[in-house]
């Protein structure tokens, strides 16, 4: 991990996104069993050079068993030295308002980037939730089964509701919206399509 660090150090990479994932070469999860660990691992040896971030759960992380123990985590990644938060993808204001507010209730006071998905088929909805474990809002997956083979309806419905989640952040008086991170998996075109229809 030194070798990499110092490598993406050495071409001017300053962020990094501190994650569990899979193992890289020579590398074992023994090396780094939960994301802090390599938080904690950057910040040591690199000082103040990496601007670090890490990922953000508002429904829970799969693997937690609630969501008390879930934001411990995440506190601990931020007293590790993370700097911002990315969340997974959120399809309404209110549950990134829920997250952000319980944040705050713990102290986790870091920017937190809202996650979002331009939505554009049944089957890439699927695809995101099980690529990220997401928890899926049970109208939005009864609206989805229903229309599943209809894919204007569907394509029309993500991008309403993509633009109307990415006003509602930039418009709120109660939450500090820096930027918004996108999962495109590689779907640009309803992407283009969504971007010139926000009004901001």
């Amino acid at each position: 991990m030194f070798e990499i660090l110092t490598t993406i150090k050495t071409i001017g990479v300053k962020n990094i996104l501190a994650m569990q994932g899979e193992t890289s070469l020579g590398e074992s999860k023994e090396d780094f069993p939960y994301a802090y660990n390599l938080v904690k691992y950057i910040r040591e040896t690199f000082s103040d050079y990496f601007c670090i971030g890490v990922t953000g759960y508002p429904s829970g992380h799969p693997r937690s068993p609630n969501l008390n123990e879930d934001l411990a985590h995440l506190k601990q990644k931020i007293d590790s030295g993370a700097q911002f938060i990315i969340t997974q993808a959120v399809f309404d204001i209110d549950t990134y308002r829920s997250f952000y507010t319980r944040c705050s209730a713990v102290g986790i006071n870091v920017p937190i980037v809202p996650g979002l998905f331009v939505i554009n088929s049944y089957s890439s909805l699927i695809k995101m939730a099980r690529l990220c474990k997401l928890h899926l809002p049970d109208d939005l997956m009864k609206f989805m089964q229903d229309n599943k083979d209809n894919a204007d309806v569907i394509e029309e419905y993500g991008i309403s509701s993509f633009t109307n989640i990415v006003e509602q952040l930039f418009n709120s008086d109660d939450l500090p919206i820096y930027c918004v991170h996108i999962f495109t998996l590689n779907n640009f075109d309803i992407l283009e399509k969504a971007l010139s229809r926000l009004n901001l």
